[in-house]
């Protein structure tokens, strides 16, 4: 906390994390921020005592909202912005450490906060680790420090992002734990990183003939530590995503230059063309003001990429904006095949999940087997969220999101904009239709009708006729 020149508590440093907050005056002069608050099922008493201790007219004034369930909470932490996530641990029929772990995304802009009767340090830890601020004792006293001690959680966030954020400022590009060479290239510094393996950016004085003087060169993280079984199964994976590109020249895909095992020091890799630029998912906000048309013109570059790789037999099956690098001049570039496979190889039995489930197909949750189509659903995913800047599958629970992605239509496009042009709702309706043998065939015909959008609008859409429904049928 903070004083002010009269020596009392002053709030009027707190920010929100992810926005201004509405400020109102202390009788000091100060502007002090309201502060929302939303309670997930705490207790009767619990609820009886933190609505008398907060919901009072001073400064600083909370809001509470009260929800039920966890899934209640995600609808209600995506509708409205929040500064404190309060939890009830002791929760009947599941603990509240679930509920945590399922809040976790959202504790990176909302301090949060356990409360419980248990002694705190059988799980402070665990509750830490999962982005809470801090776990507090439900007991006779407590009541009367809420207002204190969740103040104190909320500036203790602040100052965690605010930290955060200044560290990314003065080092935004950390450079390679130590200098390696790979196949010629030095590597310079780290361009992004994955759950398992990390991009850096790669430089040659003088390179070999055909080869330019940069690449992105991707590595699996951390093989000084690898038995000769993992360093195995390393190469065999990169040898595979080496194998499935190694065909792909494309202007819109990323190429491959050379691929290798790996060595002592620095395991499997792939020399892969650097793209300067960023992935799409992080410069929604800039294409999300173009026209439909400028949109559609991009989604056609993408279309066309799938034409290529659908072409050799392959799937991507990891189609989604963090997958698709944007140059300055808008190109996209398609990359990352790590779990993708060629259509000849079939699969019988079922596994774990492989890929993004907000960006998965209906068919892909369920069976073992897929093909090409499942791209397309992933395209219509991608477009839909891309052409209207929101996504036609929103649940972050993964039982619910492959319940709206199986059963649930996303909302109709021309009922969100009017103005949206009724020959690209037909090609979404294609894209996003749950079975596949509705779908487009393939990606050839996806691009045949974008290109006649782009040239006329021409309201004919490939296939139309086949499978169910006219083409504007959004039903």
């Amino acid at each position: 906390m903070a004083l002010d020149a009269t020596g009392h508590l002053s709030y009027s440093h707190l920010a929100s994390p992810i926005g201004s907050l509405p400020c109102r005056h202390h009788p000091w002069g100060c502007p002090v921020p309201d502060i929302s608050v939303l309670v997930i099922r705490a207790a009767e008493r619990s609820l009886e005592a933190m609505s008398h201790a907060l919901e009072r007219e001073e400064s600083p004034r909370f809001h509470l909202t009260y929800v039920d369930t966890v899934e209640q909470a995600i609808e209600q932490l995506d509708r409205t912005r929040q500064d404190l996530i309060v939890l009830d641990y002791d929760q009947p029929g599941q603990r509240g450490m679930h509920y945590l772990r399922a809040l976790q995304p959202y504790t990176r802009t909302a301090a949060t906060v356990l409360v419980t009767a248990l002694p705190a340090m059988e799980f402070a830890a665990e509750a830490l680790g999962c982005g809470a601020q801090d776990v507090f004792p439900r007991n006779s006293t407590m009541p009367t420090r809420w207002r204190h001690a969740f103040l104190f959680a909320i500036e203790r966030h602040l100052r965690l992002l605010s930290l955060v954020r200044q560290k990314r400022a003065a080092c935004p590009l950390p450079p390679p734990p130590r200098t390696l060479i790979v196949n010629g290239y030095r590597l310079v510094r780290i361009l992004g990183e994955g759950e398992d393996s990390t991009v850096f950016l790669g430089e040659c004085d003088t390179p070999a003939p055909g080869m330019p003087a940069q690449l992105a060169v991707k590595m699996v993280k951390q093989p000084e530590s690898f038995t000769a079984q993992e360093r195995a199964t390393w190469g065999a994976r990169y040898a595979q995503e080496a194998d499935l590109m190694r065909g792909l020249v494309h202007p819109h895909i990323v190429r491959l230059y050379a691929s290798g095992r790996g060595e002592a020091e620095h395991g499997p890799y792939l020399l892969l063309e650097y793209v300067n630029g960023k992935r799409l998912s992080d410069c929604e906000a800039d294409l999300g003001k173009l026209t439909y048309e400028a949109k559609a013109q991009l989604l056609l570059q993408i279309a066309d990429a799938l034409v290529c790789v659908h072409a050799l037999g392959i799937c991507h099956l990891d189609l989604k904006p963090h997958n698709i690098l944007v140059t300055p001049a808008r190109q996209l570039k398609l990359t990352d095949f790590s779990i993708g496979r060629r259509l000849a190889v079939r699969t019988t039995t079922a596994g774990p999940i492989h890929g993004s489930p907000a960006y998965m197909s209906p068919e892909a949750f369920g069976e073992p087997d897929v093909d090409q189509r499942a791209d397309l659903f992933s395209l219509g995913i991608v477009a839909y969220e891309w052409l209207l800047n929101r996504r036609p599958f929103p649940a972050r629970l993964l039982q619910r999101l492959e319940s709206q992605i199986r059963r649930d239509l996303p909302p109709e496009p021309c009922r969100l904009d009017p103005a949206f042009p009724p020959v690209l709702q037909a090609i979404l309706a294609r894209l996003l239709r749950k079975d596949p043998r509705e779908r487009y065939a393939s990606a050839a015909q996806v691009v045949q009708d974008l290109r006649s959008f782009l040239a006329a609008g021409d309201p004919v859409v490939a296939g139309a006729g086949r499978g169910r429904g006219r083409h504007a049928d959004w039903s």
